[in-house]
C-alpha cells in the first residue's frame, strides 16, 4: 500500500527495507531531544527491533500504523505513526512524527501532516486526532499549527527523560 501525498511525497508501510535509513536519520541528538522513545545513540540493532515490533502489531492488527515518508527518490526522509493507545476501534487516536534533519524547514511535514489525518478521518473513520510535544519544542508546534491542529493544553511534569520532567503541549486536529 502507498499514499501518494503530492508528486514528490508519498508514504509507504514502514518494513526492513528501511532499517539502514532509519540509523542513519535517527542516529541525530536533536531528534532525540525532541521526541520520548527515540533512543541515541540510534543503531542497526534499535531500528531492527522497532521494524520487529511494528511489522508484527500491523500482522495481528490487519492495520497499518506506521509509515516512512519518501521524497522523490530519496528513499526515507523521515516518519510518522499513530500510537492507538485507544485501540483500533477507537474515534480518536495520537499520531507521533519526525522528519530527517537535511528535510527541515522545508513545508514537509506540514504537508504530509495535512494530507495523513484528512486521510485518517476518511479511511480510518477517526474525528479527533492528538499530538503531545515537548514544551520546549517550538518548530513542532508551528508545524501542527500550520497543518490546522489547534492548541488544547500544556500539561506540566506529563514526561520523564533523562530523569527530569518535560512538560508537554497537548493539540489536536477534530473532524
Amino acid at each position: 500500500m502507498k499514499i501518494t501525498v503530492n508528486e514528490n511525497i508519498t508514504l509507504v508501510p514502514i518494513d526492513h527495507s528501511h532499517k539502514e535509513a532509519l540509523a542513519n536519520y535517527l542516529n541525530d541528538i536533536n531528534i532525540y531531544n525532541n521526541t520520548l522513545k527515540i533512543p541515541y545513540p540510534y543503531t542497526l540493532q534499535n531500528a531492527e527491533d522497532w521494524i520487529n515490533t511494528v511489522v508484527e502489531l500491523e500482522e495481528i492488527q490487519g492495520l497499518t500504523t506506521n509509515w516512512a515518508i519518501y521524497k522523490n527518490n530519496n528513499g526515507l526522509i523521515g516518519g510518522l505513526g499513530l500510537h492507538q493507545q485507544h485501540g483500533a476501534e477507537s474515534h480518536k487516536d495520537e499520531i507521533g512524527y519526525w522528519l530527517a534533519k537535511p528535510y527541515w524547514n522545508q513545508g514537509i511535514m506540514t504537508e504530509v501532516l495535512k494530507f495523513f489525518c484528512n486521510y485518517c478521518f476518511d479511511q480510518r473513520e477517526l474525528s479527533r486526532i492528538e499530538a503531545g510535544v515537548f514544551s520546549h519544542n517550538e518548530a513542532s508546534m508551528r508545524v501542527l499549527e500550520k497543518a490546522g491542529f489547534e492548541r488544547e493544553g500544556y500539561l506540566k511534569k506529563c514526561f520523564i527523560k533523562n530523569s527530569r520532567y518535560i512538560d508537554s503541549v497537548l493539540y489536536a486536529k477534530v473532524l
